[in-house]
């Protein structure tokens, strides 16, 4: 044994071996070619799994524990091992593109609930004001969404028509109000002489609408006690029925 020798010897005589150094590099090359065949044995197995890994453009959520394993398997090396990884970019390639598609289906995600509450919202022929909350809640959801999963809501743009219709109701409100009160005014009064309303024993004022759920009110001799309305515009016929005491009947309609 070389190392035992070269121990025992004196320090003058270990000045005579002038290829000692020789010796000990020797042994710490044939020492890192042993290490560098157990590192590369090592690395077998990872570049098979990493070979075994799908196309980039096959990869697919389903791709996820292939890929895990293989990412496993490569962190548990030593440095030494992993330097004999040849094909560890496409590890990476790989990984990138899984990743994107988890993020993709997350966002998609977001979107598909945002999507089926717009869906739910009345159409543009049903809505009325008191859809309004549904249509805030609905803008509220969208806007929280990160950019990608927004650009996923394919009928965002129904969202926008019935927020502008919302804000037509709202501005037709005072106007359809104010517009059915004249008219029963007009209709009881001014298409009539005020000598006879004076002496109607009643008057009755009904209406009549191709849907009777948009309008409502209550009459008593000629004037509108209560008046609701779901805010929608909608052609609608007033009646005035004038009862006088002689038994007398007078009808007359106007159109609102």
């Amino acid at each position: 044994d070389i190392e035992t020798k070269y121990g025992i010897l004196t320090d003058e005589e270990k000045k005579l071996v002038t290829n000692y150094s020789v010796y000990l590099t020797i042994k710490e090359k044939i020492a890192s070619l042993k290490q560098a065949i157990i590192d590369e044995n090592s690395a077998q197995p990872v570049i098979k799994l990493i070979v075994n890994l799908p196309k980039e453009n096959k990869v697919t959520l389903k791709s996820k524990e292939k890929i895990e394993e293989a990412r496993k398997a490569y962190d548990e090396l030593t440095d030494g091992a992993k330097e004999f990884v040849s094909n560890y970019e496409y590890l990476l390639k790989v990984e990138k593109v899984y990743n994107q598609l988890v993020l993709e289906e997350e966002w998609q995600t977001k979107a598909d609930l945002v999507i089926e509450l717009i869906s739910s919202l009345p159409n543009m022929s049903n809505l009325t004001i008191n859809d309004e909350e549904k249509v805030i809640n609905a803008r509220k959801e969208y806007d929280a969404l990160p950019n990608e999963s927004k650009e996923k809501v394919l009928n965002y743009q129904t969202l926008c028509t019935l927020e502008n219709l919302i804000d037509l109701l709202k501005k037709e409100l005072d106007f359809d109000v104010t517009t059915i009160m004249n008219c029963i005014s007009d209709v009881a009064n001014t298409d009539t002489v005020d000598e006879l309303i004076s002496e109607n024993e009643y008057v009755t004022v009904e209406w009549s609408s191709s849907n009777n759920d948009l309008y409502y009110f209550e009459d008593g001799y000629g004037k509108v006690n209560i008046l609701n309305q779901t805010y929608k515009k909608q052609v609608i016929y007033v009646t005035a029925n004038i009862k006088t005491n002689d038994g007398t009947n007078v009808t007359l309609s106007k159109e609102v």
